[in-house]
Formats: C-alpha cells, structure tokens, sequence
C-alpha cells in the first residue's frame, strides 16, 4: 500500500483532534491513512529502478495520472537525495507541494520540504493522540518497530544534511543566509521528531505495555541509545520509555528478573579510591543512571513482593556502590540539571551566587546535540575568523539552538525522577549515611595528612585562614562529593516545580520517611559542602508554595539548638544566623587588624618626619595593602544558607502566616545584609571614603586620610552581593508591608550612594547629631549615575541588581482600597546623595541608558537574554501599573466633584504627604517612559526586536524577549500623548505646593545664613529628574520609528508567530497607520508621491511579500479562538477609506498589485489575502444559515461566523465604495459567487432563534434577570449579525447598480422579488426586513438623571461603548476603584464595608450602561440596516414588473409606521421616504384607472397607504420632514384621482373623516413651516380645493375661509419680498436652499390663492385681505427691468459664496441676444415671479368682473406701481414681434419666449379690463 504525500488529508484529521474536545475518534476515518501512521516516518528510499519510472507516465496514490517535464525530473531527483526518499514519491510530494508554494509564496523545492516535515509531524502528533487515548487500530509491535527504524531515519538525515554541507563548501556560497536557514530549519525538525518519536515510546509503553513490554525490545532501544555518545543530548528522549518500562516490568514477575539480569549484568565492579573514566568505559553513561534508578526502585519491588531471591546487600547495595564509584551521582546531577527548568539554570548557574555545579561535576561533560555537530566546525571557525565576509558561517555551525523542550523535561522527564528520588529517600537510606561516612572518613584523611606537615591553628584564628584548604584537598573533596551531588540533582529536579515538591511533601505512604530524611540532613552534617548542599535542596523544595516554604521554615525555627559558633553540622535559623554573623564579624575583624596595622605604620612615619630619625629604623611588615578573601568553603556555605533563606522567602506568598514569616526574617537578618553591605561600602570605597587616623583617641582632633590600598577577591565579592540582592529582593517581593519595602528601598540606596556609615547614631539630639565624630568620611562624591558603575562591576550583580530592583518597584498592594502610593519612600536618597538629589529615577536612568542600552555588546546571548528579559519586564510592569490617562485626564471629568482626589495619593510616611503633582514627579514609570527617549534605550529596544522572526520561531527565549519589547514598544506609543498632553507639564513645572521640611534636613550652627536662604524650602524642590526630558530632540517615539524602518518590517513580519506576539505586532500596526507620521499626504502636483510612508515602507524592502504571505498565513491558521482574526480584520478595515481615492497598507496586504498610484488584482500563482476573506465570509454564511435540527430547528447564530462576516464586509464595502478599488475588488467577488449566497443564505429569524446560547430578550426592566443581555457574546452575536446583514445589503446594492449583465441583473433581482414556494410566501427582500423584529422595552431611562448627578454619564458611555459595537467595561472598574481609594475610612472592617457599596453602585452602573448601550447599538444597527435595505429596494425599482412586489412592501412595511411614530421616529421617516419613493413607481408604472374594476384594485391596493399617510400626518410625533412625504403622497394622488369619481369620493371621506385634525395641521404648514413641508402642504390644500370641487362638498374652502389663514397666506408674500430684498444685501448670510425654497414657496402660495380667486367668493376675499395693498409694496416687482437684481447667497456644501442674476430678459438680454452660448449658469428670469403675480391679477379681476369698483380701482393702482416693468416687458415682445432679433437664437429657450407673450396678454386682458 502507497504512503499518501498530500499534507491535506494528514492536516484535517489532526485538526479535528487538535480542536474538538471530547472527539469521538470511531467517527474519524482513519483508513485511508493507516498505512502512513504504521509506517511513522519509515519512507521508500531512492532507486535506479524508480529514477527510471519519472520518464513514464506516473500514477499517484489518489489516482491522478502525470506526465512530469524534464526540469520536475531533475527537481525529483534531487530532491529524494535531501531527504532519502523514493524518486516517485518525491515527484508526488513536489506535485502536491504546489498549493503549498501557491499559499506561501516560497519556491517548490523549499515547499516540498516543508510539506514532507509538516506530513510527518502531523503523522507523529495523531500516533501520539491515538496511543495517549488507547485508541490505537494499528499492530502495536509493528508500530513499535518502525518507531525504532524512524530514529535511524532521523539519523541518516541528519548525517545528508552534514554532507550537504560539504557539498556547499566545495560548489556554492557557504555563507549563503538561504542556504542557512534552510539547513537550520530542517535541524529543528528533525530534533523535534526525535523529541516525538521519544513521547510515542513512552507512549507504547504506558498504554501497550502487553504488546510491546518484551526484553527485546528494551534491549532495541538501549542499542539505539549506546550508539549516541554519552553528551549527546538526545540521550534524553529515551528516558521516559526506559523508566517507565521499569515500572511497568514491576508489574511483571517475569520480566522484572530478565530485566534485572540485563541491567546489572555490565555493571562493572568500581574502586572507590579511583577517579572513573566515563569515556573510556564500557558501559554507557545512559546505561549507569538507569541502572541506579531501577535498583532504587527494585528494593521497593523486593519489599511489595517479600522475595528471597535476592539478596539485598550484595544483589542490590553492592552494585548500588559500583555505580557510585563509577560516577552515578555526577552522571544523576548532569541529567537533572540539563532537564531542569530555564529559571532554576538561571538562578544555580547563572546569578552567580556560587555555582555548585561546576564545583561537583567535574568529569562529565556537558549534553550537547552531537549528532548535529558538523565535523568540520574548527575549520569552518578558523575561516570566519580570518575571513569577515563568511561571518554567516558562525550560525551554520552553531547548534545551541537545539535544546530540550521544557514541556518535554516537566511532563514526563522531571516527574519520573521525582519518583526516583523519592523512592530513594524513602528505601535507600542505608546509602545515604554510606556515602556521609565515607565522606567524613575522607575529611578525617586530610585533616590528617595536613596535621603531619603544619602544626595545628590556633583556635581564636580568623576563620578564614583557618579554613582555608588549598585548592588541590577542595579538589579531592568536591571528587568524592557524591552525598552533595545527590542533593544537588534533587535540587535541580524540583527546583520551580511546585506540583512535584507538594507530592513529595504530601504523600502520606512516605511522610514519616521524608521527614526522618529532613531531620538527618538538617542534623550531624560532617562538612560545609554537605550543609551547604542540604540547604540548596531545601531551598529546592520550598518551590512547593507557601505551605510547603512555611513548614520548612518552622522545622528550621524548631531544630534549633545551642550549637557553637561555626557549627555547620547542624542547620537551623539560629544556626544560620550565627554563622552568617560570624563571618561578618570575622570580615570586620581582620579588616580593622588591617587597617590598625596601616595605621600604626602612618603615625610612626609621621613622628619620624619631626624627630629627623632615619626612616630604614622602622620595621615594616613589607603589607602595604588590604587583602579581604574568604575560604571557598565559607563561601559554599554563606550561599547554601542564604538561598535557603532566600527561597523560603520567595515562596512564601498569599497569606497572613507567610507575611509574619517575612517580616521575622527581615528583622533578624536585615542587621546581616546591612553589616554585609557596610563592609563592602569599606572594601569598595578606597576612592571615596577618607579614615581617622585619631579614632581610636578621643583627645586628639580628627585626622582623616585616604584608605590605603583595598585588595578583594572578586568572585567572593560578586556572590555576597548577589546572595544579598536575592535575599532582599525576594523579601520584598509579593510583600505588602511598605516598612520592609522601604527599609530595604533604603538600605540598597545608602549603599549604593556610600552613606551607610553615616547613617546609624545612638542619639536623638539634634547637636549631638551633627557633632558626632565619624570614624570614616566620604572624600567625595561619585555622579549620580556613575555610582552604580561604581558598585556594580559584574555581570551577574547588573542581574541580580536588576531583579532586585524589578521587585522593589513591584505595588505594594492590589486591594481596591489601597491609595495610590509608590513602592519606594518619597524621601529617597536625602541626606547622602549628592545635592541631595531624591528619587528612583537615578535607577531607571542607570538600567535602561547604561544596562539596556549597552546589552546588546554582551557576547554571551544567554546572559544577555537573560538581562534583556528582566529589564524588559521591568519596564512593562512599570508601564503597566498606573492608568495615567484615566488619572490625568478622565478622572476628574467623569466622577463629578471629585473633592477628594487629592486625598488618593498617600506616601506612607508620616510627616510627608504627597499629592497628585507630586506623585507624578516621583513615579518610577514616567522615568521608564521618559529613558526611552534615549539613543541608547530605544537603539537597543530596536535591536531586540530586529532579531527577526526566524529566531522567534527557533527559539522560545528570543520569542518572550520580542514579546516584551513589542509590549514596551506599544505602552510606549499608547502613552505619548498624554505624556506629552498632560504629564510633562507637570514633570517640567518648578514650583511644587509647600511641602514639609524632612526630619533630617536640621540646619547646622556652622551653616551661613547665606545658604540657609538659599536652602530648598522642601526636599521635593529636589527631585532629579533625568537630563533627557529637556535635552531629547525625540519629541515622540513616530520620529524614532522612522529611522528604523527595517524594525517595521519585522514588526508585521511578527504577525505570523504566536497570539500573543501577533497581537502585540497588530497593535503597534495599528497605531503606525494612524499616526500622521506614517499617514498619506496627498499630492495633487504629483499623484505618483500619493502614498503614506507606510504603505512606501512595505513596498520598497526585499521582506514585501513575506509580509503579505504572513498575513495570509495567520488568518488562514486554525486556532482555538478567533481573536487575531478580529484583530487583523479591524486592521484593514480601520485603514481604507471608503470615500477618498487613497491607497493605504490595506490594499497592500490584500493583496493588491501597487504601481504608480494604480491598483491591480491579477490571477497570480499566490493566495492573496482577499482571497482568504472571501473563502471565510462563504464558510460564514454556511454557518450563519445551519439550522439546528436537534433544537427545535431553529437558527443558531454563533459570535463567531457573524463577526467574521460583519468584518469582511464591512473591508468589501469600503474597497467596492473607493473608485480606486471598486471594479477589481466587485470582480473578485463575483468570483466567488457571493451576491447570489448573500442573498440565498440569509437566515429567516425570529423570537426562537438562539443567539450564543441564548434567545433574544427585550425586557429590559430590572425586576427579572435577563440573560440574553447579561451575556457579552450573545450580545455580540446579536450586533454583529445586523451589521452583516446591513453590509450585505449593501454589497447587493451596489453590485446591482454596477453589474453590466442584464442577464445577471435579472437573476439576482429574482433571487430578491420572486416569492418563494411555500405557501403565502414572501419575497426574499420582505424577509430581510426581520431584524426590525426585535426591539427592547420597559428600559428605565430614568436612573440616567439620577447616576448623571454623581457621574459624568456621557463620558462613561463613550469610553465603554468600543469599536464595532464592543462593550469595555474598564473604565468601570477604574471608577469605582478610585472612590474606594478616595476613602478615609480606617479599620480594616469599614473599608471592607465601604468598598461593598461602592461596588454595588457600581453593580447599577454597569447594569444601566450595558442596557442602554445594547438598546442603542441595537438601533444604530437596526436603524442602518433599515436604511440599506430601503436603498437596496430603490435600485431594484427598474427591475420590478409586477405591482404586487410594491404592494407587499407596503404591507409589510406600513404597519410599523405608526409603531415607529410612537417610538422612533427615524424609522419611520425612513419608512415614510421609501414609501413615497415606491409609490412614485406604482404611479408611474401601475397606475391604471381605464375602468371602474381597475379603480377598485387602486383602491384596495393603496387604502393602506392613503390612510397612513392622513393618519401620519395629524400624527404630533410626526416631523415635518415626514408630513412633507405624507403630504407629496397624498397630493400625487390627488392628481391622479382627479379625473375619477369613485376615487375621489372615497379619498374625500377619508379626508373628511379626520379634517378637523387634518386641515389645522396642513394649515400651519403652510405658513410656518420650513423647507418641503410648506411647500408640498400649499400644493396640497391647492390639490384638496381642486378635489372638493369634484365631490361637491366645501369643508376645505370652509376652513380656509373661516380661519384667518387667506391672510396669513397673503402676509407670507411680504416674507418672500423681504428676503429677495436681504439677499440683494452684499453682507446676505443666506444659504442658496433657504432661498430657493423661500421662492418656491411664494409661487405655491400665488397659485393656491389663483385657485382660490377662481371663485367670486374667494376673490372677494382676497382683495378684503389686502391683496392689492401687498402686491403693490412688493419690491421685486420695482427692480430696473434693465438691471435686474444681484443675489448673494453661501453654499453650505461647498463653503462658497455664490452671486445669482435676477434679469427680465434671461435669456434677452442684448449680450445674450449676440452670443447666447455665453449665458451665465447663475442667472434666472424674473419672469418666474412676474407671471404668477399677474395671472393672480387676472383671476381676482375675471372673477369679480369689471363691475366690482374696488378691484379695478386697486389694480389699477398696482399696474402704475409697475409701470417700468410692464414697458420693458412691452418694449421686449416689440423687438420680438417687429423681427428686430431672429428668434432662431431662441431655439432652446423657446419657455421664456412664451413666458414674455403670456404677460403681455396677461397685460392685456388687466388692461382691458380696468381701462386707461
């Protein structure tokens, strides 16, 4: 059976275990790849034979038949020799690979190798799953088997990589970067199959133990095994399985003896007296540890069992003791620390507080990957020695990468040692005191053989000199240190490893035994390394938590006893406090002996220079210096004793017992580390400290010189001061006593700055204090900064310093009610400094300018790692801590008269208050955020950052340090602002509030009053701050960024590695394109340059498509949760713009093609990421649209797929809305046939459809618990599916609008008009309507006033409501816990009482918040989706034939009106607007009254609206913009119905059925409205006259008549003629709509009242209501008809000014009449306005006749008004009439032409009628 080669099949079955939980494998068809996994990574291997098939058609295992070209031919081929595989199988792997190729855009070699690891790590990782879970169908020996030949696979092509090696050295480029990374790439893979291939033994042996638990196949693996060397670390992959079958052999009486002959049978027989070469042994290293362990083990097994066949002391102790001897302990202490875990390396080997190690494994050496080691390393070494350009070589030959993975070490490695070692001290305790006898016997020895050369020390003798072995008997001693290195590997094994120290803490079958261990160990030790050793693994155990660290801690405090000074056989706190003070003391005493010796020699020489004695006469002792060293054995147990302590410590978390632990242990030690660091200001002070010469007398004045010279052994100053900085800082850390975290902030500070010994009196009085004679004095002072380079003179104390001071700035506490107060005493560093200079910012200045800064130049990467990392968090945790934006800015706005934010700052220190500037200048996180502004902060931040995701990818380290300083690098941009808004004022500000004089500053008698004067009247007029805040020209960390671009790029490069870099590199991607440093300037001169920068970046730089390919990769990853998804979407999405044609990063990563400020979309060979975003938003739609059938078969909307499908479409929309991207981006859709699914797989809802969980809930009132809105996704669900189907709907839009295609136009309109078949079905576009189903009530909007009293409400919606409708209830949580902080309660119990009710306001808060904003979102999106789907119906108009279609929407639509009307009225205008838009179709299309059937159906058809528009109208809720639709409506009806009684007679009695409502409102309309509502309600009351004449009723004219509305109408002529007159004015303010509809109005308004005058009565009216008197004072009518009139107006939109002539003879006018193309585009006719005037005139005057004397009297008086107008009316139709002006130049204003005639006969008709 063929091996499948399509990664395809491998990746869905993995997947589907990966992320499904609780799968049911019997539902996973396994068969089709069976023979792939029994196989594991055996493969066919290259031959001549299948060489030769390659020219002949080829079948592949799924069937598919190729004829391959000669260059896949020669690919193959080459391609099987890198990774020994058959030539046809190759040739399958390259075919399949091209997706891989097409995805990834790599080239198809590079594909094919990657989709031959991915099959095969898919392949390991399902045989892991299918054994884990015993679910195994395969034969477990075969499989065993091939698990066997797959390591020699992994063998044989590690060794072809070495080859291709040799092969590159002689043919290509060596230091090739391609070639590289390939190599080291493919290392990593085969070192994690390994790693595998190991967990499936392991595997198969705890789960097919029955199958495979044979001798044989032991004895396979141990073959494998022997043939690595004993350093290799892959040794270590096989431990698990070897153990393991060793427990499980015990359960096999059988085996266990087979198994017991097989393992001692090479255990050789050792002499304890000889030193055991493990290189030259038979037996392998591996073999001797696994031995150790099983015998161990085997005593249990002899015990359970009670067998007699072996006999314990020489079947099992005997070679127990030949193990010894041969070096079991140091090969056991290698094991466990190389599989221990990265902190416990860090904190035994690399913090330099004595490595214990290197000091007991002195012949094994250290594991390294050495089948990987090249074995032309020391050539390739010389080469890029000599050679610079091969500088590349140095990581191919580098393999340190390769490192056991921790997961590996904690689950299965570390586990079964514990077992070990626990059986060990439970069982082989016989052992144990064998190996303490021997070792004291050979104490005995040298203690004895030195006693025969020397005599014996006195006893009073400095220890350290009595103690001090020659270094060749501390050799002898550290060889036979076995006992030590037992409790050091145990050490290692449970060190950080709280689970494994608890159960062998708590296992009650051993309890008795692992205390009676506790006890021996602590009791009758015979050395200081034993002691020493015991303490290392005690402190070990203390990781099991703080039960476990508390329990130590009182054994120790109970075991103590009245041991001697030194005694070390006996570990207990007295004990360890009494020997850590004697070797102070001891320190102190030599020291001074020194120093009296120095001394003495001074006075002597001194008196010599008066006496004129000669100066040879003085004997001197030829020291001239001071030499200050301890014993290595004192140094072995000052740092066995303090780690203990130290880790007691820092295990002692989260309860009241383990914070009286600490502050005992603070208080008893604390005077050690004091004397200790005073010693050392001594030791380290020769160049700042000066000494009394006359100390020791009294009578003699002061005499100070410098100290002589100070000689100190630097390796045991280096470990006291790294024990100290251990044991200081994990006192303090997770400490909330600020006396500790203050005293010891104080402690380290003196030090530091050298005032130590200035700082203890024994008095209080204030002279005495300043008199008090000091023995040392300092000289002068060191820099501020520079003292730290002063103390700090290794590596490891930078480190520990560093750790230390990243723990003292932890907060102090995290409790709600807990004042904002700072981790370090306001007042440090007064007194001592110089200039008395207070602050931390002295240390962050130091650690990330001088250390940070300068970390990069650290050769040792894992120190520098290590460094990196702890600065790094540092600064995260600073930058973390305080919210300053919410502090500086929002706190104060929000919470209303917050009297009490002043009282939130406490320093803790009585006498010395700090307020909120204060707390500002002193906090250590804007020393942090200001030291960045640094060249060589923000160089270094960047260069980690440049390590470039290969190394993120390679290695777990460098990824957590890109983790970190991408999380620095986005605190820092997020802070800038409201650094720079806010905060540096403060910072930079001089005067500070009065503060109180500090206890110490006392003013000296000797003191000028010069310098008082000039003294600060406040120790906080002292505060340093660092020179960058004035001296920095990086005003904000954008301009850093641009002049390191290529750190961008690495940037989104990160967005392919892990979720939590991803997100971090997303972020700051973000902010980039939003910062106006990086956005587009557009260009009009030149639109080439039409890019923003960082658009230009990408495009420009070689990386330009792996970013691309690394965005397709990680949204098309299948993950756990759909988080970085969101993130990505909301990226693009926030980065196009739909209206500007600009192109931005969004386009780039989607895949468009950029040249020239053009955008293109071709069918390349790659997947773009568009491509990935239409291939989700189809699988989204599948998911929106299931119905679950197991639920009542209704729709279940996960957040999921609904936020997906709202994002991408959202990203469609934009594209498809900018003319720039719009006809691709719409191509590429169709592609996907998208419309049509968008429309086809739209979910029908309702009330039983299921939203995350949940069904949807309107009730909002607080008496019942809804959960629909107490649930943050169904919420999100619920949002996000609206805006998907608003989006949708408008892709529909504009897809119709756009579309070419009748053919295609047609069916999609199809899709959304035709009624479905079930029965009564509706149009698909009718159901898109069902999310205005769901709406909320009984919300109590009332509580807004009532929380609005207490709280800025607004505000705190606004910052809860997040983008996309998100909901982020931070703020909250800041809120309410700064009125807890803001409290001034006192006890514990009331504080406890306050925060409980502010919590439960805060409860109300965040209830009322969440309601409010889910109702509104809910409207926004609702109200949106409306409105998309209205404008969808309007685009279809063209496409509707049927009227039905109208009149369904009606009917579906017209109900809500008047719901809306009394809930919301934007709905329902919306409603309204789409309605009339609808009608104006029916009418034009549909309309139909050719019989009396057909006016029925109108009738029945439109009732409806007729009635909701009448109803609507007298409707109070109604706007007018509204009325003006219901009035447009009504009155187009009217003008259809005119002419057919049975429709105006039923119009009629349904306007007479309301008229009382109706007319007052239409009424008023039309003469105090504004806009379109006045106009469309004249031309309605004109349309209803009209009507009523047909129905021959008169309740309109009834009412018109009645009213004073005729006057008011007349009156309103006044209006239009004083704003023509306004708008006449230079200085007009008039907008052109005000305008235009102002003279609309009057011309609706002339022609109701014409309509009016056509009656007698209502022209008697008329002329009653002064219509002449009105007519005759309009202006207007008097203009120079020559001249016309200029009119100034604005146009709102464009912000212009524009000037509009009003001119009797447009288009007459004589320059018009010459050239009449030249016409003016902002010129009207008067004509316009004239001829309704005067056919008004004529109206009144036919209507009343000539007989009606008034009238003809009164116009005639009007005709006179107007004289200059009628003669140039006159003298223009005589140039017409008299041919003077060809009319042919008319042609195309033929209207003004007739407008001129028809006022010169209205002229004559008024003339005719009034007479001359």
């Amino acid at each position: 059976m063929s091996q499948h080669w399509s990664s395809d099949l491998f990746e869905e079955i993995y997947n589907a275990i990966k992320f499904q939980s609780d799968v049911d494998v019997s539902a996973i068809d396994l068969s089709s790849i069976s023979h792939d996994l029994l196989e594991v990574l055996k493969t066919p291997t290259p031959s001549t034979e299948s060489r030769n098939k390659l020219n002949s058609p080829l079948k592949f295992s799924n069937g598919d038949e190729v004829q391959l070209n000669q260059e896949f031919i020669e690919l193959s081929v080459l391609l099987s020799t890198e990774l020994d595989l058959d030539e046809v199988c190759t040739a399958e792997l390259l075919f399949y690979s091209e997706d891989v190729s097409f995805k990834k855009g790599t080239s198809l070699m590079d594909s094919a190798k990657l989709s031959y690891f991915t099959r095969a790590e898919y392949v390991l990782n399902i045989l892991a799953f299918l054994i884990g879970n015993k679910v195994l169908s395969l034969n477990p020996n075969t499989l065993f088997e091939n698990v066997i030949a797959s390591f020699d696979k992994i063998y044989k092509l590690i060794n072809i990589l070495n080859d291709l090696i040799d092969k590159q050295k002689v043919t290509g480029d060596l230091s090739s970067l391609v070639f590289i990374n390939g190599v080291n790439f493919a290392r990593t893979q085969l070192f994690k199959f390994h790693e595998l291939l190991g967990s499936l033994l392991y595997a198969l042996s705890d789960s097919y133990f029955d199958d495979i638990g044979t001798l044989a196949n032991y004895e396979k693996v141990i073959k494998i095994v022997k043939s690595l060397q004993n350093d290799d670390v892959f040794v270590f992959h096989f431990f698990p399985f070897v153990l393991n079958f060793h427990a499980k052999a015990r359960e096999t009486s059988g085996l266990i003896h087979e198994l017991y002959t097989f393992i001692t049978k090479p255990i050789p027989s050792g002499q304890k007296d000889t030193v055991f070469d493990l290189s030259e042994a038979q037996i392998h290293g591996f073999e001797i540890v696994s031995a150790f362990i099983f015998l161990t083990e085997f005593i249990s097994w002899c015990k359970h069992n009670d067998t007699k066949k072996y006999d314990f002391q020489k079947n099992i102790v005997e070679h127990m003791e030949s193990l010894i001897s041969i070096g079991v302990m140091e090969l056991l202490l290698s094991f466990c620390a190389e599989t221990s875990t990265p902190e416990t390396r860090r904190v035994f080997e690399l913090s330099d507080t004595y490595d214990f190690r290197s000091l007991l494994q002195r012949t094994v050496p250290p594991f390294v990957p050495k089948r990987f080691v090249y074995q032309g390393t020391t050539e390739l070494l010389n080469i890029a020695k000599q050679r610079p350009e091969f500088v590349n070589v140095l990581k191919l030959v580098d393999v340190s990468f390769l490192k056991l993975n921790p997961e590996f070490n904690n689950s299965l490695v570390s586990p079964l040692l514990q077992d070990f070692f626990s059986t060990f001290v439970a069982d082989a305790a016989l052992i144990l005191t064998s190996l303490r006898d021997s070792e004291e016997d050979f104490a005995l020895s040298l203690l004895d053989s030195r006693e025969e050369v020397s005599d014996e020390d006195s006893d009073n003798e400095e220890r350290t000199k009595t103690e001090n072995v020659p270094l060749s008997e501390l050799d002898k001693i550290a060889q036979r240190a076995d006992l030590e290195r037992f409790y050091l590997a145990f050490a290692y094994n449970c060190n950080n490893r709280p689970e494994l120290c608890s159960a062998f803490w708590n296992d009650e079958s051993k309890i008795n035994e692992v205390l009676g261990f506790i006890s021996w160990g602590l009791n009758n030790n015979t050395s200081p390394l034993i002691a020493a050793s015991f303490s290392i693994l005690l402190a070990s155990i203390s990781s099991g938590g703080s039960n476990v660290a508390t329990k130590i801690w009182d054994i120790l405090t109970n075991n103590n006893t009245h041991a001697k000074k030194n005694d070390y056989s006996r570990i207990s706190i007295d004990s360890i406090f009494d020997s850590l003070n004697y070797y102070i003391e001891s320190l102190n005493s030599n020291f001074e002996q020194d120093l009296n010796d120095q001394l003495n020699v001074y006075h002597k020489r001194h008196e010599l220079v008066f006496s004129n004695k000669n100066m040879a006469d003085i004997k001197d002792s030829g020291k001239n210096k001071i030499i200050i060293e301890l014993a290595e054995d004192s140094i072995v147990s000052i740092s066995g004793f303090v780690r203990l302590i130290s880790s007691i410590m820092m295990n002692l978390t989260g309860s009241e017992r383990a914070n009286q632990i600490k502050s005992v242990a603070f208080n008893r030690f604390m005077p050690i580390v004091k004397a200790f660091l005073e010693f050392d200001n001594l030791i380290n002070g020769g160049k700042i400290l000066q000494v009394d010469v006359n100390a020791h007398n009294s009578t003699l004045n002061p005499n100070y010189i410098n100290l002589p010279d100070i000689h100190v052994s630097d390796d045991s100053r280096i470990v006291l001061l790294n024990l100290v900085f251990q044991l200081l800082g994990n006192i303090a850390e997770d400490n909330e006593d600020s006396f500790i975290r203050y005293e010891s902030w104080r402690l380290v500070d003196r030090w530091m700055y050298h005032g130590l010994h200035s700082s203890s009196t024994s008095s209080n009085d204030q002279f005495s204090k300043q008199s008090e004679r000091k023995k040392y004095l300092k000289k002068r002072s060191i820099g501020t900064i520079e003292v730290f380079s002063n103390n700090l003179t290794h590596f490891s104390q930078v480190l520990n310093f560093v750790d230390l001071v990243k723990k003292l700035l932890q907060p102090l506490s995290s409790v709600s009610t807990q004042k904002y107060c700072l981790a370090f005493p306001c007042d440090l560093g007064y007194g001592y400094r110089p200039n008395n200079k207070i602050g931390v910012w002295p240390y962050i200045e130091f650690l990330l300018i001088d250390v940070l800064g300068q970390s990069d130049s650290l050769a040792n990467e894992q120190y520098r790692d290590s460094l990196q990392m702890l600065l790094l968090q540092l600064c995260i945790d600073s930058l973390h801590e305080v919210d300053w934006k919410f502090l500086s800015e929002s706190a104060l706005t929000i919470i209303r008269d917050f009297k009490s934010f002043e009282s939130i700052f406490d320093s803790l220190i009585p006498g010395l208050p700090i307020n909120y500037e204060l707390f500002v200048k002193l906090h250590h996180s804007l020393a942090v955020f200001s030291c960045f502004f640094d060249s060589n902060a923000y160089t270094a931040l960047f260069k980690i950052l440049d390590h470039g995701v290969e190394s993120v990818n390679a290695s777990a380290d460098i990824a957590i340090l890109v983790n970190q300083a991408l999380n620095v690098l986005d605190s820092l941009l997020g802070m800038q602002d409201n650094f720079h808004k806010s905060l540096l004022p403060v910072l930079t500000r001089k005067n500070i509030s009065h503060q109180p004089v500090h206890r110490n500053s006392i003013m000296s008698i000797s003191t000028s009053m010069t310098k008082v004067l000039n003294q600060p009247t406040s120790i906080f007029d002292n505060i340093y701050h660092s020179k960058i805040l004035g001296l920095s020209g990086v005003k904000t960390f954008y301009d850093v960024i641009l002049f390191n671009l290529a750190s961008v790029a690495h940037i989104a490069l990160f967005v392919n590695c892990d979720n939590s870099i991803s997100l971090q590199a997303l972020k700051i991607i973000s902010k980039l394109g939003k910062a106006d440093h990086f956005r587009s300037s557009k260009s009009e001169a030149d639109p080439l340059i039409n890019m923003d920068r960082l658009l230009t970046t990408f495009l420009n730089i070689d990386e330009s498509e792996k970013i691309k390919f690394a965005f397709v990769d990680k949204f098309d990853e299948i993950q756990d949760t759909l988080d970085i998804k969101f993130e990505i979407l909301d990226l693009l999405a926030n980065f196009l713009d739909p209206v500007k044609p600009t192109l931005s990063i969004a386009h780039f990563l989607l895949g468009f093609d950029i040249k020239a400020n053009t955008l293109s979309l071709t069918y390349s060979e790659h997947t773009t990421l568009l491509d990935i975003l239409l291939g989700t938003l189809r699988d989204s739609l599948d998911l929106i649209s299931e119905l679950d059938f197991g639920n009542g078969n209704r729709h279940v909307i996960d957040v999921g797929p609904a936020k997906l499908s709202s994002l991408i479409l959202e990203i469609l929309i934009k594209l498809c809305s900018n003319p720039m991207s719009s006809g691709i981006t719409m191509s590429r859709v169709r592609d996907y046939d998208l419309v049509e699914k968008l429309i086809s797989f739209q979910p029908k809802l309702d009330l039983m459809t299921s939203w995350c969980g949940h069904e949807f809930e309107g009730d909002l009132s607080t008496s019942t618990e809804n959960y629909f809105i107490s649930s943050l996704p169904s919420i999100t669900a619920f949002t996000a599916f609206i805006v998907q189907r608003e989006m949708a709907l408008k892709l529909l839009s504009l897809e119709l609008y756009n579309v070419q295609s009748a053919t295609q136009k047609e069916h999609y309109s199809q899709l959304l008009i035709s009624k479905n078949s079930f029965p009564h079905g509706t149009a698909k576009i009718i159901d898109l309507l069902d999310v205005l189903n769901f709406n909320f009530r009984n919300f109590e909007v009332e509580k807004y006033d009532y929380l609005n009293r207490s709280f800025d409400v607004e505000a705190i919606l606004e910052h809860v409501q997040g983008p996309n409708y998100s909901l982020d209830y931070s703020i909250l949580q800041k809120i309410y816990k700064i009125l807890c902080q803001s409290s001034n309660m006192v006890t514990p119990e009331s504080k406890q009482q306050y925060s409980e009710e502010v919590m439960a306001e805060g409860n109300k808060m965040q209830e009322f918040v969440t309601k409010y904003l889910v109702m509104t979102n809910s409207r926004d999106v609702q109200l949106k989706c409306l409105s998309s789907w209205s404008r969808l119906v309007l685009v279809l108009q063209d496409q509707i034939t049927a009227s039905d279609i109208i009149i369904d929407i009606f009917n579906s639509i017209l109900p809500k009106v008047p719901i809306y009307l009394e809930s919301d009225i934007v709905f329902s205008e919306e409603l309204v607007s789409l309605c009339a838009s609808l009608f104006d179709l029916y009418v034009d299309k549909f309309f139909n009254l050719q019989n009396k059937s057909q006016s029925l159906l109108v009738l029945e058809q439109l009732m409806p609206l007729l009635q909701t528009c009448t109803f609507g109208a007298i409707n109070s809720h109604a706007t007018p913009n509204m009325r003006s639709e219901f009035y447009s409506i009504l009155n187009k009806f009217i003008s259809m119905v005119l002419q057919d009684k049975l429709l105006s007679t039923k119009f009629l009695e349904l306007v007479n059925s309301i008229h009382k409502k109706l007319l007052p409102i239409l009424t008023n309309d039309a003469l105090y409205s504004q806009g379109l509502s006045r106009i469309n309600s004249i031309f309605l009351i004109e349309s209803l006259l009209k009507l009523e004449t047909q129905g021959q009723v008169n309740f309109v004219t009834n009412h018109v008549f009645k009213q004073s509305f005729l006057s008011e109408v007349i009156r309103t002529l006044r209006r239009t003629d004083e704003v023509i007159h306004l708008a006449a004015s230079p200085t007009s303010e008039l907008t052109f709509n005000e305008l235009f509809v102002e003279i609309t109005a009057f011309k609706a308004n002339i022609y109701l009242l014409i309509k009016i005058a056509q009656s007698q009565k209502g022209a008697l009216q008329l002329v009653q209501n002064e219509l002449f008197s009105t007519l005759t004072n309009l202006r207007f009518l008097k203009v120079d008809p020559d001249l016309g009139l200029t009119l100034n107006v604005r146009e709102v939109q464009d912000f212009k000014n524009i000037s509009i002539r009003v001119l009797l003879d447009t288009p007459l006018s004589l320059s018009d009449l010459v050239n009449p193309d030249k016409k003016s585009e902002d010129t009207i006719s008067l004509n316009e306005l004239v001829v309704p005037v005067f056919e008004l005139i004529t109206t009144v005057l036919l209507s009343m006749g000539p007989t009606y004397k008034p009238g003809v009297i009164q116009t005639r008086s009007f005709m006179k008004s107007v004289d200059d107008l009628v003669m140039g009316v006159l003298k223009r139709d005589y140039l017409l009439e008299s041919g003077q002006v060809s009319k042919t130049l008319y042609t195309k204003e033929s209207d003004e032409i007739q407008l001129l005639q028809k006022l010169v006969r209205l002229f004559t008709v008024i003339d005719s009628i009034i007479g001359s």
